[in-house]
């Protein structure tokens, strides 16, 4: 074999192809799998009773793309998720909206956290019904948060290994 000899130096690649942004859009494969993750999301009342996503919304909104630059890969993601919940107890039932939002490459789950760098809520529901079990549902309602940002987070997991 050829064993004294220098390796010869690796040309290096044309600055064109250094600077090649490549991007992948996962946009569409993000919102069903987000749709797959998030309903049928469930949190079980102490009380009795349950609390359950039941749809996604089409206003939702959901970017995610992978960028690779110099093979360095980037994810980048939005996300501004709409849900519908149902709660249920022996007194009767209810309908609500739910609202993940500031979800994205740059922020994360954090209860208490502030909006530059953690995820938001909100929580809507049926204003004309009252009682106390309304109450409770309302207030318990606030536990979808902990419970959809897993679920959405477990999404954004699989996303970084795209």
């Amino acid at each position: 074999g050829g064993g004294g000899r220098a390796p010869r130096p690796r040309r290096a690649p044309p600055p064109v192809s250094a600077d090649y942004l490549q991007e992948q859009d996962f946009s569409h494969w993000a919102r069903k799998r987000l749709t797959e993750a998030v309903v049928g999301v469930s949190y079980k009342c102490p009380g009795g009773g349950f609390i359950l996503i039941t749809e996604l919304q089409e206003q939702s909104k959901v970017q995610a793309s992978v960028t690779t630059k110099r093979g360095h890969r980037a994810l980048y993601y939005e996300m501004d998720l709409h849900c519908l919940w149902l709660g249920k107890v022996t007194e009767g039932e209810m309908q609500g909206l739910f609202r993940l939002y500031n979800v994205a490459h740059d922020t994360k789950f954090q209860l208490g956290g502030d909006e530059n760098t953690s995820y938001m809520y909100q929580l809507g529901w049926d204003q004309r019904l009252s009682g106390p079990w309304v109450e409770q549902l309302r207030t318990e309602a606030t536990e979808l948060f902990d419970l959809v940002a897993a679920a959405v987070d477990t999404v954004i997991e699989e996303l970084r290994k795209k």
